[in-house]
Formats: structure tokens, sequence, C-alpha cells
């Protein structure tokens, strides 16, 4: 078919089946596009999932590390709210070792007196 000059008039039959030859290269064509264009579609839906499962894993990640921080703000809770109660505790603790340092000072004072009682009246007998 290729070697018919269009000068030629063709014959009603060679008219038809030239073109039928046409369409089927055509069709032929076409197909061969589908196909690359199945082909893509088939690796972008396996890329599709790929990027689902991805995703789901990052978000139980992600899920994970929130209640992570959740359960440390709790811990980080609990733990000032002891060092408030420690602090309280010491505060009131401070009259009594302030009172402590007095009954000390008190005794050691009782201490060196009655030494110098002792003292002063072994004196005369030495």
């Amino acid at each position: 078919s290729s070697g018919i000059n269009a000068e030629w008039p063709l014959r009603p039959g060679e008219k038809l089946k030239l073109e039928i030859e046409t369409r089927q290269s055509e069709n032929s064509m076409l197909q061969s596009r589908i196909s690359t264009v199945e082909e893509n579609c088939s690796f972008l839906e396996g890329q599709v999932q790929a990027l689902e499962r991805d995703n789901h894993e990052k978000a139980q990640i992600i899920m994970a590390a929130e209640q992570h921080a959740k359960d440390m703000d709790r811990e980080l809770a609990a733990q000032r709210k002891e060092n408030a109660n420690l602090q309280s505790e010491q505060h009131k603790m401070e009259p009594l070792k302030n009172e402590l340092e007095e009954l000390r000072s008190n005794v050691a004072a009782l201490k060196k007196e009655k030494s110098t009682d002792c003292d002063s009246a072994l004196i005369p007998l030495l």
C-alpha cells in the first residue's frame, strides 16, 4: 500500500482495505498507549498504597509521641506538687530549727556556767 501513487485512482475495494489497515494501525497505537497508561496507573496505585502505609506508620508514631508527652506532663505536674509540698514542709521546719539552735546555745551556756562554778568551787580548795 505504501507504493501506491496518489494520482492513480484506487478501486473501491482497495480504498476500503487501505482505510481498514489505517484504522487498525491507529487502533494498535491507541491500544499501546492505553497499555502504557494502565501500567502507569498501576505503578502510581502502588506508590499511593506505599505512601498510605508510610503515613499510617507516621501517624502511629505521632500518636505515641503525643501520649508520651501527656505522660511526661502528668509526671512533671506531680513532681512540681511534691516540690511545693517539700518547700512547705521546709518552711514549717524553719522555726523548729531556730528553736533547736537556741536550745543548743542554752545547753552550751549552762555547761560553761557549770564548769565555771566547779572551777570556782575548786579554787579555794587548792
